[in-house]
């Protein structure tokens, strides 16, 4: 809202990217954690969703699992606001290149509100030491995303069931020495 002009030199003008997608804002995906109502996430492990319980507004499992509440707090926290770090392409042909196509992981968000529609988060090969390839769903845009906020939002959302892991094999207890050996 400034009143002022300003004069540059035309040089100046070609330092500046020509690409569109540098000047894109860098949130994409931004979501109000209380309107959330399912969380799933599908990974090559298996899927796991819970969803906000509306008597305590609580997430619970479906099935008879105990579900992670620092886990999900962890989620929600992580997607108030999804920073790409980079953008890489828009409506492209083709996913695979990123490894979108058939991502290694997917959270799908479920909202509430009247006409709300669900987002889901699709992420794919690292695209370098620190970041991961990722989309989001319907929008068309690839972007980069940290590893640690990968990690966040593909944080486990049920309490590791320990009973069902395998036991390890107990190490042999020392054998006390016996009276001969002692000299006795």
């Amino acid at each position: 809202n400034e009143e002022t002009l300003y004069e540059i030199k035309r040089d100046a003008l070609a330092t500046l990217p020509m690409q569109p997608l540098f000047y894109r804002d860098p949130v994409a995906l931004a979501i109000n954690p209380d309107e959330i109502r399912r969380l799933t996430l599908t990974t090559a492990s298996g899927e796991q969703t819970v969803e906000r319980a509306s008597a305590t507004n609580s997430f619970q499992a479906s099935s008879a699992v105990k579900v992670d509440d620092a886990a999900i707090a962890r989620t929600l926290a992580a997607l108030k606001q999804v920073n790409a770090i980079d953008y890489v392409a828009e409506e492209p042909e083709s996913l695979d290149m990123w490894g979108l196509a058939t991502p290694r992981a997917t959270l799908t968000i479920g909202l509430s509100g009247q006409g709300a529609l669900g987002k889901s988060v699709i992420l794919g090969e690292d695209a370098g030491p620190g970041s991961v390839f990722a989309m989001v769903r319907g929008q068309g845009l690839v972007f980069t995303v940290s590893k640690e906020l990968r990690d966040q939002l593909l944080t486990p959302l049920y309490v590791k069931n320990l009973e069902n892991e395998p036991l390890a094999e107990p190490s042999p207890s020392p054998t006390p020495p016996s009276d001969v050996d002692a000299g006795y």
